[in-house]
């Protein structure tokens, strides 16, 4: 799921079995499909990579020079 952080920047929480690559791409791709020059960047310190049970993405497009 997601929640809305701003105008223009979104919170994804991913909670699966896949790496995070995995849906790093996926995120990206959809933001990508309406925003070409999306931004996204791994948050937080909960990791499924260090055993944690979800990963988040920090989304951000539009405004700023992205």
């Amino acid at each position: 799921g997601y929640e809305k952080l701003g105008e223009r920047e979104i919170l994804s929480v991913c909670h699966n079995p896949y790496p995070c690559e995995f849906d790093q791409g996926i995120v990206a791709s959809m933001a990508r499909r309406f925003e070409p020059r999306a931004l996204l960047e791994h948050v937080g310190d909960d990791c499924r990579r260090r055993g944690a049970e979800s990963c988040s993405y920090l989304v951000r497009w539009g405004g700023d020079g992205h």
